[in-house]
């Protein structure tokens, strides 16, 4: 099964609301493989992991062309894990629970089977709009705070 979720209210986990916060690394601590974008970890610097909540750190998949990165990135020394960098998404079939977390450009390079989106009523400088062609079917529309909270799935 394949889950993303997407955060869309900017580029730093610091600008989400509490409960935002709160709610990412729970599906980290469930996954078993977490997908994200080497823009968002030259950009961010982010852990990944399920501190928060108190859970374990799922392997990272960076997807991207270059092999580029900082090694002192915070993701780099959580242990416990594997982190890859690899430019296709090959290795999600090797797992059985995926997290993919992205915006736009990830949405639109990988299909997942249900979605969670974050959608905060100001933007952080990115692309609001995913400029997708998929259909899905609302299981649940909620609040976070200030965001929208969109469980769909693919049709």
């Amino acid at each position: 099964m394949w889950t993303r979720y997407s955060g869309c209210k900017g580029s730093k986990m610091e600008k989400q609301e509490k409960i935002s916060r709160c709610l990412t690394p729970s599906p980290r601590n469930a996954c078993d493989l977490l997908v994200i974008g080497g823009n968002t970890v030259r950009t961010d610097r982010p852990t990944l992991d399920a501190r928060l909540v108190g859970g374990r750190a799922p392997d990272v998949l960076i997807y991207s062309r270059s092999k580029d990165f900082d090694p002192s990135t915070a993701l780099f020394g959580v242990g416990g894990r594997e982190v890859f960098i690899e430019p296709t998404l090959e290795r999600l079939e090797r797992y059985r629970f995926v997290l993919i977390e992205g915006g736009a450009g990830m949405f639109a390079a990988c299909a997942a089977d249900f979605d969670l989106a974050f959608i905060a009523p100001q933007n952080g400088g990115g692309t609001m709009s995913l400029h997708a062609n998929a259909r899905f079917n609302l299981l649940h529309v909620g609040r976070s705070d200030v965001d929208a909270v969109l469980w769909m799935q693919r049709l």
